[in-house]
């Protein structure tokens, strides 16, 4: 959670009710991701149109947040009437600027200094995927 809106979490019960609210039925179009039976992550859409994504770090680097976000982005087309997919990550998480490049997204903006987390300062670049 290094790249995260808020200071990283200490705990698995500390990331719990964000978990939580995030896959509450009807709250968002958010998944839980599972791989045999344990859940290794969360993917969906939130403020309308952005793709968000977290893995658990076990996870990383085998494909499996591309496959995960793009069953998310398949569901969005499918139920949302939106002429877009927008994201936005800090351009340092190059792991995710990947995946969304790889996904199809192009990037629309670059804004300095965007957030600040425990007296972080960090840039976003905010990128796009145009319905197909």
């Amino acid at each position: 959670m290094r790249y995260w809106d808020s200071p990283p979490h200490q705990s698995p019960e500390d990331t719990q009710p964000m978990f939580d609210s995030l896959t509450r039925p009807g709250a968002r179009q958010y998944f839980v991701w599972d791989l045999a039976g344990e859940v290794i992550g969360v993917g969906g859409v939130h403020s309308g149109d952005e793709l968000g994504f977290l893995l658990h770090p076990d996870h990383w680097g085998k494909g499996l947040a591309f496959e995960g976000a793009r069953a998310v982005i398949g569901h969005f087309w499918t139920v949302s009437p939106s002429p877009r997919l927008t994201a936005e990550a800090d351009p340092c998480n190059r792991a995710s600027v990947g995946l969304l490049t790889r996904l199809g997204f192009q990037v629309t903006g670059f804004r300095r200094d965007a957030l600040c987390v425990a007296g972080h300062w960090s840039d976003s670049v905010y990128m796009a995927l145009e319905r197909p």
